[in-house]
């Protein structure tokens, strides 16, 4: 028999997720849509997360556990995980993040409904870690299907904000296309900026207001190693890592299917936002 392929495919990367994995779990269980496939890949977990995921793989044919023999790295475990969705769509998912039932069903959806939109995402909230709600701050620009790439890759050098979209629902082969992420081996801030923009010079967007995602908000560690400690040197760091980010968006507007009127706007626009912010 031929294994037939799921209209969705959802990758969790996790590493020593054992707090909050199986709220997470459980959500993706109670989805309405059902025609799915979860790749979890254990980036190394040295806690319980191990024994949660076998045990949910052992509840439920949909869900494949994969043990990575040594840590790869955040990035490197999102891309991995993420490069074997099979389906015609995508989903990443956090391994604390939780979803409401209708999620995955309204936003394929939206992609259903709207052949040449290549992400779908929804509404969301804050999650607490004692599992309270909290409002999210509406973000200043929304992205609907109406507005083309150029004018959604415009807004976003300026408003650099991936959450949620990021963790909507993506046409799969646009989304492997869109990788790899870039890893600044110093730290992961802005690889999903620098991946985002490239995927939405790609496709147009899709959304709703519905809320339908709730996003974990917890204690994290600081994202750069070797962050400076007096306030001159941390402006310098940061102008430094920001010059790289407008460097690499140029890139990426320099091989995006755009006019040259279009791809030098954007580039302009990315390098007064520099300027910009090295005058705060």
């Amino acid at each position: 028999m031929v294994d037939r392929l799921p209209a969705l495919s959802i990758g969790l990367p996790v590493r020593n997720g054992e707090r909050f994995l199986r709220d997470a779990l459980d959500s993706l269980l109670g989805q309405s849509f059902g025609d799915f496939e979860l790749t979890i890949s254990d980036n190394a977990s040295t806690d319980a997360t191990p024994d949660i995921c076998r045990e949910y793989a052992a509840r439920d044919p949909r869900f494949r556990y994969v043990r990575q023999p040594s840590n790869l790295g955040l990035l490197a475990n999102v891309e991995l995980v993420m490069r074997q969705a099979r389906g015609k769509y995508c989903l990443l998912v956090g391994d604390d993040d939780v979803y409401e039932p209708r999620f995955a069903e309204t936003l394929v959806g939206l992609l259903a409904d709207h052949p040449d939109a290549g992400l779908a995402y929804s509404g969301f909230t804050f999650i607490d870690v004692h599992g309270d709600l909290k409002p999210a701050v509406p973000s200043k620009v929304r992205f609907e299907h109406v507005h083309s790439p150029f004018r959604n890759c415009f807004m976003y050098i300026r408003v650099r904000v991936c959450l949620p979209m990021i963790f909507g629902v993506f046409r799969t082969a646009l989304f492997q296309r869109a990788l790899p992420f870039v890893d600044f081996g110093y730290t992961t801030a802005d690889a999903d900026n620098l991946f985002m923009l490239r995927f939405l010079s790609l496709a147009r967007v899709v959304s709703t207001p519905e809320i339908l995602f709730h996003y974990r908000i917890k204690e994290r560690s600081g994202v750069f190693n070797g962050f400076p400690s007096t306030r001159m040197a941390q402006r310098l760091y940061m102008f430094r890592h920001r010059r790289a980010v407008t460097s690499l968006m140029s890139r990426i507007v320099n091989t995006a299917e755009f006019s040259p009127i279009e791809k030098a706007l954007l580039k302009a626009h990315a390098n007064l936002d520099l300027a910009l912010h090295a005058l705060v």
